[in-house]
Order: C-alpha cells, then structure tokens, then sequence
C-alpha cells in the first residue's frame, strides 16, 4: 500500500479532519483524515536535531522554523474545533469547548518556544524510523549530532483521547541529515528529496498498526473463503458418500 507524501506548506488546514475514534486498551484514537484519506505524510524541511529518547514511546525533540510552528498551532485550533463539533456523537456529552481546550495539549507546549517532540516509530523492540545521510546512506539515531539540520517526513497519524487529555499524534517516519563525510553504512533508499515529493511513499509503513488492521482485514477475507471452500468440499465428499450407499444397496439387493 502506497501513500502520498505533501509538502506540509501545499496543506489545507480546513480539508484536515479526524475519524471516529475507536476503542483501544485504555483509550480511544481517531485517525488523521485529509481528502478522506488516511495516513497524512507532510515533508518538513529546515528542522533540527536537538535529543533522543528511548523507552517505550521513543521520540526525538526537535528545533522548527517560524513558518511549521505557525502551521502546526494551526493544526491544534483545527483539532479543537473537530472536536468540539464531534463532541456529542463522540463522547454522548456537551462539553463546553473551554474544557476540551483543557484537555487538548497543544503541539506547540510553548508560544515562545521552537521545540516539539516527535514519536519515533517502533515495532517489539526496535526502532523503524529510517535515517539518511547526504549520501543517502543509512544512520541510527544515537549517531544524530545536536543542531544537526535535516529534512524529514512526518506522519500526522491521529488523536488519541483518554479521560483527561486529548493529545495530537506526531510520528517521525523518515530522515534525511545534512551532513558530509559520513562513514558508509548500510546502503537504502531515501525517500526524502530536496526539490520534489515523490507520488508514491516506498517504505516498510505497513508495521503501522493501521497497515497491520489492513493485513488482519485480509486475511480475515481470505479465511471466509477458505471456509466457504471447504464447506463446499464437505458437502461434495457427503454427496459422494450418500451415491456410494445407493449404489451398494443396488448390489445387494
């Protein structure tokens, strides 16, 4: 499954919008829409490295420009808004949007500040966020440098809501450093380009959870047919059986 990668200044805001959000273990997440698809993949250039985190959620933190912090205080008032028309047929209760506000935690944690943190991707124990160089060779994330400077794809998946919050999910998919003179390393491909966004996004996003539902989907798909199959199978070899007794009968009498 492919999806289409858009410069994040080509965005919409009003076209933004946010499926019902559906039960997880202990809370609920709705998925980004745009154009009624899902999975949104903006490229963002100009952003620099400051830390890395690992545990569970990992994530990096990040420096953005005037012009993306802009664009994503933007994208906190559109989700307020979402929510707060969705409020009755969501939650079955009219929340005061000064609550809902309350609860939304904002991207930007900070007006004066340019610093977010991005999750990073990981599936069991390893991190799938790719990493580039300027060579399009591949990095691991302990090897970014502080105030490193790097183009990246970013997938504005959804919103995950519990009891008290509603928080904006930001995930890092891909990233492209510019550095020279870097050791080779594994060679892959890039997908982050410096003059255009390719129509196809080429990567292993199918490890989503979003991807895998798909998978299951699919396969639950093919299980109903193989089912019907041999249900079809089944009543051949009874048919079968009931002419041999006939015929069995026929000689013995």
């Amino acid at each position: 499954m492919s999806s289409q990668i858009i410069k994040y200044s080509d965005i919409e805001i009003d076209k933004l919008d946010i499926d019902y959000p559906q039960k997880k273990t202990s809370y609920y997440y709705g998925l980004v829409k745009y154009n009624n698809e899902n999975n949104l993949f903006l490229q963002v250039d100009d952003i620099r490295f400051i830390d890395f985190k690992d545990g569970s959620i990992p994530y990096i933190e990040v420096k953005i420009d005037e012009k993306f912090k802009d664009f994503l205080l933007k994208v906190d008032d559109r989700c307020i808004d979402i929510v707060d028309s969705n409020k009755i047929d969501w939650f079955n209760k009219d929340i005061p949007k000064e609550i809902i506000q309350e609860m939304y935690k904002n991207i930007i944690t900070k007006t004066n500040a340019n610093n977010i943190r991005i999750r990073l991707p990981k599936l069991k124990d390893n991190i799938i966020c790719k990493i580039y160089d300027n060579e399009r060779l591949r990095l691991n994330v302990t090897e970014l440098k502080k105030d490193e400077k790097f183009s990246c794809i970013i997938n504005f998946k959804g919103i995950k809501i519990t009891k008290k919050t509603v928080l904006f999910d930001l995930c890092m998919n891909q990233i492209k450093v510019y550095r020279e003179n870097i050791p080779k390393n594994i060679s892959d491909k890039c997908i982050v380009d410096d003059d255009e966004v390719p129509d196809d996004y080429i990567d292993e996003i199918e490890l989503e959870e979003s991807y895998i539902r798909d998978k299951i989907k699919m396969l639950s798909s093919q299980k109903q047919e193989d089912i019907q199959m041999i249900n079809q199978l089944n009543m051949r070899i009874k048919n079968i059986e009931s002419e041999i007794k006939q015929l069995k009968y026929i000689i013995t009498y």
